[in-house]
């Protein structure tokens, strides 16, 4: 008996935002490997912040900036043209406001970036002063908080402090570089400024950090925090000391450690040296990075102290200290979480000692990555949470001729899979880890799918828990890139021949016809549509008519 059988049809929406999208330049996934070991997973939350470089050649590893799982896995990642030390960024960081921060040696400004990784806006300082690359902070009210540089010609003969040896006299027309501290409003013009010429006297240096005569890094200042009294705390590293500074005239209100030190370490024998990141916590107390390169014997240290500012007395809360033997020469920032977890960056160590650590609050340890040799990174840090969502490709699992492949959700140009294979498929055919990485969010990102661990060859897709789908019966549809700007390419699967026809939508109900009712054959496409010069919010439909023992419908990203 012949069976009689109707056709079906089937419409399908994505929506389409006209914007201006900057095209993607693809890079290897050469970026330092990571090694992470987990002591306690259960404890181990959010997403990492990090972007290792190393200062020195040879360049053998990209310098990007990275976000981590909560395991030490790579969600994005993006390196910048040219390669080598022009490539680094440092201080990438989330802002208060929901951006992404990052600060670019060469162009010599801050970057800010959207929740889809676009960069959308710069920041840098005012005045004519060049930008210092060690702090940045989005206030409350849209203000910036920015460090700054100031170089002054200064006599330093009377200073014999240079050289290897710290004998050397100065220079008698040395270049001397110190610390400038704005706010800006939200227009970016400068509304406060403070010098570090105008407040500090050149001999409040440890000399320890002086080498060069003539060219003088003098404050080194490297952190900037909005206190809770609107004053403002600034770290400066080559004096080992924190100072609070009045926001309304500029005079300084205290000073804590260094040679001009007006604290009692109330329980500290040690203090702090060439520290970082100055941080004040809910609770009042405070907490950085001590390097501790000069101190006696040399330690690195994560402290937290109660200052008790009227009687001046620097009280010990809490400290950790990796291992006894190790300090840090450059960078670093310490991180008190939510639920009091500690999260400490180490800067440049010895390649013994990890890049970072994550600790609980009786210090034990739930998490540590290491990096290659020479590798740190200037700052990182753990969001338990972020306030958006990282789009990242699904991966479907299809038998094919009695064959296992993994396959990356259509519309992007390019595929970087962890094995090293460009293209949408790869085949199941080891165990182990397998990632796939398209472009997102402009020049050099990319945004990894989930990691998908593969223990049986039998069964691939049943130990993974993804969806295993048969290489035909679904119809898949996506479009790239989205938002757009005059064309985008509608990449789409049809389970079976039939017609297919296109239209574009606009919020009033207006259509705009972009392919004509056409016959498509069963399989994978890409049509590449000319949506023209369109502003606003507009609605992509597609039509599609075909056999009527199609699978549900699978909408694959929007």
């Amino acid at each position: 008996m012949k069976r009689k059988t109707s056709k079906m049809r089937w419409m399908i929406m994505l929506v389409v935002m006209t914007a201006i999208f900057s095209s993607v330049n693809l890079h290897g996934q050469n970026n330092p490997p990571l090694t992470v070991q987990i002591y306690d997973s259960a404890a181990t939350k959010g997403y990492i912040f990090t972007a290792p470089y190393v200062l020195t050649p040879p360049y053998v590893y990209n310098h990007p900036q990275m976000i981590l799982d909560r395991f030490g896995n790579v969600v994005w990642y993006r390196i910048f043209l040219n390669g080598g030390i022009a490539a680094t960024t440092s201080d990438f960081t989330l802002q208060p406001n929901g951006l992404m921060s990052f600060f670019s040696p060469v162009l010599g400004r801050f970057y800010l970036m959207d929740s889809t990784f676009m960069i959308i806006d710069s920041v840098y300082t005012g005045n004519g002063y060049d930008t210092d690359t060690h702090e940045l902070q989005v206030l409350d009210n849209g203000h910036y908080l920015i460090l700054g540089r100031e170089m002054r010609i200064m006599n330093l003969l009377n200073y014999h402090w240079f050289g290897s040896s710290h004998n050397m006299p100065g220079s008698p027309n040395a270049e001397v570089t110190g610390a400038v501290i704005q706010e800006l409003d939200e227009n970016k013009n400068v509304i406060f400024q403070w010098k570090a010429h105008d407040h500090f006297n050149f001999g409040d240096v440890d000399s320890v950090w002086l080498n060069s005569p003539a060219t003088v890094d003098w404050t080194h200042s490297n952190a900037l925090e909005r206190d809770f009294d609107g004053n403002i705390l600034l770290s400066s590293r080559y004096l080992n000391e924190i100072t609070k500074i009045d926001r309304t005239n500029g005079s300084i209100i205290w000073r804590f450690g260094g040679k001009n030190n007006q604290f009692v370490f109330a329980n500290d024998t040690v203090g702090f040296t060439g520290q970082h990141d100055i941080r004040r916590l809910a609770n009042g107390h405070v907490t950085l990075w001590d390097n501790g390169q000069y101190t006696d014997p040399p330690v690195g240290r994560a402290l937290e102290y109660s200052l008790n500012e009227t009687a001046k007395i620097a009280t010990l809360e809490w400290q950790y200290i990796q291992d006894s033997g190790m300090y840090s020469s450059a960078m670093g920032n310490h991180q008190r979480l939510p639920d009091n977890d500690r999260f400490i960056n180490f800067g440049f160590i010895a390649p013994a000692y990890p890049m970072m650590v994550h600790i609980k609050p009786d210090n034990t340890r739930v998490l540590e990555i290491y990096g290659e040799p020479g590798y740190g990174s200037y700052r990182s840090f753990n969001y338990e949470t972020l306030p958006f969502t990282i789009n990242r490709p699904s991966v479907g699992c299809q038998n094919i001729g009695g064959s296992w492949y993994l396959v990356a959700e259509p519309g992007y140009p390019e595929y970087l899979w962890s094995n090293g294979a460009v293209s949408q498929t790869v085949p199941v055919t080891a165990t182990g880890n397998y990632q796939v990485f398209v472009p997102y969010g402009g020049e050099g990102g990319h945004v990894g799918s989930e990691v998908i661990r593969i223990t049986n060859l039998l069964n691939p897709c049943g130990a993974t828990g993804i969806n295993s789908t048969a290489s035909s019966g679904e119809l898949q549809l996506s479009c790239f890139p989205n938002p757009v700007q005059n064309e985008s390419t509608v990449a789409f699967t049809l389970p079976g021949d039939g017609v297919v026809s296109i239209i574009l939508i606009d919020m009033t109900g207006r259509e705009f016809p972009l392919v004509e009712p056409t016959r498509i054959s069963q399989g994978r496409h890409a049509l590449k549509l000319q949506i023209g010069n369109r502003n606003g919010l507009y609605v992509l439909k597609m039509r599609y008519e075909g056999a009527p023992d199609l699978s549900p419908l699978k909408l694959v990203r929007s």
